[in-house]
């Protein structure tokens, strides 16, 4: 937000702007991608340390495997929104 601000590719005057307006042109697109990114390799690391966790808590298999891709599928996910930003015109 600090940088849309900075650099004026968002305007005040019409409201606050979302996130997706301010994180949608250069430089701020691609800092949004990182940390989107970073998130998203944290989130997949915490899913497999709680696998593992679980499975040696005696954790039924089937439940446990479904927490595991579950968590990846969204970590995924978040990787995939911060990769593939749509531009304003």
């Amino acid at each position: 937000f600090g940088i849309s601000v900075a650099n004026r590719s968002v305007d005040l005057s019409e409201g606050f702007p979302f996130i997706s307006v301010c994180g949608s042109d250069p430089p701020q697109s691609c800092l949004f991608s990182q940390l989107l990114n970073a998130g998203a390799a944290m989130a997949a690391w915490i899913c497999i340390v709680r696998y593992h966790q679980l499975r040696d808590w005696g954790v039924a298999t089937c439940h446990n495997q479904s927490i595991l891709w579950l968590g990846l599928l969204c970590a995924l996910g978040t990787s995939i929104v911060g990769n593939f930003q749509t531009h304003r015109k």
